[in-house]
């Protein structure tokens, strides 16, 4: 797998990538999930799953329930579509 990198900015911007295989794309998002930093050069890359604006929508608000969640100290987390996750030590 490689990415071509079209043009060169000092500024960061969004890079939107299409997958030929499904298997590529789990792959990707596995692993940015799990490095705590992710780094191409000398460059912090974050990768993110591309949401339809409705499911984007959806899921804005419920983060504000989110961070109330874990100021109260609870562990949580946002599954798809939009559905909070709470996570108990016991």
């Amino acid at each position: 797998m490689s990415l071509h990198t079209l043009h060169r900015q000092e500024r960061p911007r969004p890079l939107v990538a299409k997958l030929l295989h499904f298997q590529d794309r789990a792959t990707i998002l596995r692993a940015a999930r799990r490095a705590v930093h992710f780094m191409v050069g000398n460059r912090k890359v974050l990768i993110f799953q591309d949401y339809a604006l409705a499911v984007q929508r959806h899921r804005a608000s419920s983060a504000g329930v989110k961070r109330k969640l874990q100021e109260m100290g609870l562990k949580c987390a946002l599954l798809f579509p939009s559905k909070i996750k709470i996570i108990l030590d016991n």
